[in-house]
């Protein structure tokens, strides 16, 4: 029996100092952990804080990512304030107001502002926050990270500049031809207001026939990854409005759709060929001789009945001198005639005398 109970007393022991041990090597990991966290938090250019849960929201812990607001460690300790004093005049009862409703509603806090650091430069930050409470609910601080976003928002500032400044309208669909997202600059020009575009394809914003065209020249652009051009027209406001499209692959489906209205540059290329059609029109109603030569000589329009004169046709001429089509003597009479004109600066008449095919001449 005592024999039994020694035993029993020696396994106690043995149980009990092994859980002795095994607490203390948990004891250790933790120390351990802690460690590594904090090794962590205090190398990532995030800022890792810990504060008071009532104004003015003293520190309890914050990382050393804090020192690159140009304060120290020490000023951070010294000052309980500190924060809501560096917090941009315009901002300051705005994050305030909101963070301490946040408090007292229990939710946390995902907000941008400007803070001053220590030289004057104006930071912009993103300050994400909740309550940190004890395991009978009990409220302990409020913790969150605090991230730099200054390069952010001055990128978004240069590219809210740049879209402001653009009057193309720039889109983004993937494969089937859905709406991605849509640039803010120029919406005037859009088939739809944008919220009923975004999430929509092609194929319900556009008749089929029409939709199949936008979508074959997106399948081209993403399998040659190449960019493709196309001119278009769509009604809008009631007017035909032209455009030039870019549709350029951005990922393996994905493009990105820069349009640009030319609807001014249509309208004078249709007013300038109906000048030009006009022209033409006058130009072959004559018997005369009409041509148009640049100053180096080379024909560049010739009316058919001028040609025909010489029993030659208008592709004979144009891009040729005087001197590649007739004889030496008729280029020189031509030449010379051109030459006067072009001394002269003004309109001059002249005769000459040029025989046709016919054997008659032309005066």
């Amino acid at each position: 029996m005592n024999s039994q109970k020694k035993r029993l007393a020696k396994k106690s022991i043995v149980k009990e100092t092994h859980g002795t041990i095994k607490n203390a090597g948990d004891i250790d990991g933790l120390r351990e952990r802690e460690a590594k966290y904090r090794g962590l938090t205090e190398n990532l250019p995030v800022m890792f804080y810990a504060a008071a849960p009532r104004p003015p929201y003293t520190t309890i812990y914050f990382s050393q990512a804090f020192e690159q607001l140009g304060y120290s460690v020490e000023e951070w300790r010294e000052n309980s304030d500190l924060w809501v004093h560096i917090l941009h005049t315009e901002d300051r009862d705005r994050v305030l107001k909101k963070t301490e409703a946040a408090m007292q509603a229990g939710e946390q806090t995902d907000d941008e502002y400007r803070v001053i650091a220590k030289n004057g430069d104006v930071r912009w930050v993103r300050d994400r926050g909740s309550l940190v409470r004890d395991e009978h609910g009990n409220v302990v601080c409020w913790q969150g990270i605090i991230l730099d976003i200054t390069t952010l928002k001055n990128t978004e500032r240069e590219l809210r500049a740049l879209f402001e400044a653009m009057t193309d309208v720039i889109l983004v669909l993937d494969a089937g031809g859905r709406y991605l997202k849509i640039a803010p600059t120029n919406p005037a020009l859009l088939y739809r207001p944008s919220e009923e575009l975004i999430g929509k394809t092609l194929n319900e914003t556009f008749p089929a026939g029409q939709a199949e065209t936008f979508i074959g020249f997106i399948h081209v652009a993403l399998e040659t990854k190449q960019p493709q051009k196309l001119e278009y027209m769509l009604p809008i406001d009631g007017r035909e409005v032209w455009f030039a499209a870019t549709i350029s692959p951005m990922t393996a489906e994905t493009v990105i759709w820069v349009a640009r209205d030319i609807t001014e540059q249509r309208e004078a290329e249709a007013k300038l060929q109906a000048g030009i059609n006009l022209l033409n029109g006058l130009i072959e109603g004559t018997p005369d001789l009409v041509f148009v030569k640049d100053l180096a000589g080379r024909y560049l329009m010739i009316n058919r009945d001028g040609a025909g004169f010489f029993g030659k046709i208008v592709e004979d001429f144009t891009g040729f001198t005087d001197d590649e089509i007739f004889s030496a003597e008729i280029a020189r009479q031509f030449t010379e005639a051109d030459r006067q004109v072009m001394k002269a600066g003004e309109t001059n008449v002249f005769e000459g005398v040029a025989r046709g095919t016919d054997g008659s001449f032309y005066n």
